[in-house]
């Protein structure tokens, strides 16, 4: 799969949009200047227990939790359809990506129109997804690697936007089973988006991804989908996000069939929200209305160091709201609110 082709892809998952508006992408994982010298600064996560004392901080969690759950289904979910906050956590792109079409092996390397260069191979082997207990698949597997490499669009109106990709990606195919990784070793796969108007940088984004997905998705049965792995989004502006979703061991699940399951351990941060560490459970199956911003039926709990919420979802689209052991009611505007914001972590 050569440069184009990647870069192609890149553009599908992403939905760039080249026509008049600002790029809403970007992360990082360290500290990284854009073309003209602008620090991309480094944001981890915060691990202390987030916050969750207040019927504030429940619904704050509500939000980033749909947010987390869209990302991990690669959109798929139900949950967060419509949110603000999916211009900044993105649906883990690699799961979707295309799928490697050879039965034996294909590669091809060379230099990208921007500068830089690349390498990718397709192939097929037996692989074990490791996050459904190692259950193994013959699968058909891309592999890529770009260094620095780069790729400009056309200018439109002065305006020139470009994307450079670093990094190491993979993602495959099997019989109702499908995987994304990114990154290798301690370096993540990153994407930098920059928009300038002549030598000036209007904007610069830039998003990184470490980590492995992985989808079971057979005919007739609900979406299975499970990662582990960082996320980082920054922009020039001052605007990030960052988080790690699952852990060594427990995956973030989400079950996306007529009910939607979401569960595991995260943790985040952002420049509107300290964020923090918690771990999300559903004891039963939500189940959505309208546009995917309002829940309707389940239950789903959240733990926090020694804090707990537990939600329990209404057919009204209100819900009762048990926070550590004091109970109060949610009215449907409140969640909707919660599950769609205006201004997301």
């Amino acid at each position: 799969m050569g440069f184009m082709a990647t870069t192609h892809k890149v553009q599908q998952i992403l939905g760039f949009a080249l026509a008049g508006s600002l790029l809403t992408l970007a992360a990082c994982s360290r500290s990284d200047q854009a073309s003209d010298g602008a620090v991309l600064p480094s944001r981890g996560t915060n691990t202390s227990a987030a916050a969750l004392g207040s019927k504030a901080d429940a619904l704050r969690e509500l939000g980033v939790i749909g947010a987390l759950a869209n990302q991990v289904a690669g959109g798929a979910s139900a949950w967060n359809s419509g949110n603000a906050d999916a211009q900044r956590v993105r649906p883990w792109a690699f799961n979707n990506a295309e799928r490697a079409q050879s039965s034996g092996a294909d590669s091809s390397s060379g230099s990208c129109p921007g500068g830089g260069s690349f390498t990718s191979q397709d192939s097929s082997a037996s692989r074990s997804y490791t996050l459904f207990g190692g259950q193994s698949a013959e699968t058909a597997q891309s592999r890529s690697s770009e260094v620095n490499c780069k790729s400009a669009f056309p200018q439109q109106g002065g305006v020139t936007q470009t994307l450079s990709l670093n990094g190491v990606q993979e993602s495959g195919a099997a019989q109702g089973l499908s995987y994304g990784s990114a990154g290798s070793g301690s370096e993540p796969y990153t994407e930098l988006y920059e928009k300038k108007e002549g030598s000036r940088l209007v904007d610069s984004i830039k998003l990184s991804y470490q980590g492995l997905s992985e989808v079971k998705s057979a005919q007739g049965s609900p979406l299975d989908a499970r990662a582990v792995y960082a996320y980082r989004y920054a922009r020039s502006s001052g605007d990030f996000f960052s988080a790690d979703v699952g852990s060594s061991g427990t995956p973030f699940k989400v079950v996306q069939g007529d009910l939607l399951s979401v569960s595991g351990p995260y943790s985040y941060s952002s420049k509107s929200c300290n964020g923090g560490a918690a771990t999300v459970t559903t004891t039963d199956g939500l189940a959505f209305a309208g546009a995917g911003d309002q829940i309707v039926a389940g239950t789903l709990e959240l733990a926090s160091g020694s804090n707990k919420a537990v939600f329990r979802f209404k057919p009204d689209g209100s819900a009762e709201l048990d926070l550590n052991g004091n109970t109060q009611t949610l009215s449907a505007d409140e969640l909707r609110a919660a599950i769609n914001p205006a201004n997301p972590c």
